[in-house]
């Protein structure tokens, strides 16, 4: 459902909120920060420029290592 959201026509905040969900459930349901990273990396690649860009970058700064969520 998050992908259909992510490539379908939907504003760059309902995009964003797909990313920030799935990058979420990657670390609740999966303990995966490297796949939450990259779901947060698409953000900043899809909107370099905009504040959203700007919340996934801090989002991704403060990811936790696997390690952590050990």
């Amino acid at each position: 459902v998050l992908e259909e959201i992510i490539s379908g026509k939907h504003t760059p905040q309902q995009i964003a909120g797909a990313l920030n969900a799935m990058a979420d459930w990657h670390l609740k349901h999966r303990s995966d920060p490297d796949a939450a990273r990259a779901a947060l990396q698409r953000i900043v690649d899809a909107y370099p420029d905009d504040a959203l860009a700007a919340k996934a970058t801090q989002r991704i700064v403060h990811l936790p290592t696997r390690e952590e969520i050990a």
